[in-house]
């Protein structure tokens, strides 16, 4: 691996984190404050499912967009507090 390629995948693997949590949380949000709560048991065993595959690839997407930025960040100076 590159090391581009190292940069990239550990800023994903945080991202992953937090790209995973929001979707687990906006998902049981979904189930628990609609009628879908009745069958709340198996609809959140599938939100996991969906959210641990779909938060893969979104975050390393993401890893992309703020690798991008984050080597284009020069302070001016690196030791100023104001």
């Amino acid at each position: 691996m590159s090391a581009a390629t190292t940069a990239k995948f550990q800023t994903a693997a945080i991202l992953f984190l937090a790209v995973l949590a929001a979707m687990l949380g906006l998902g049981a949000v979904v189930v628990f404050a609609t009628p879908l709560q009745a069958q709340a048991a198996s609809l959140m065993t599938g939100i996991v499912a969906v959210s641990l595959i779909v938060a893969a690839p979104v975050s390393w997407l993401l890893a992309g967009l703020v690798d991008g930025h984050l080597s284009t960040y020069r302070p001016a100076s690196p030791y100023r507090w104001a």
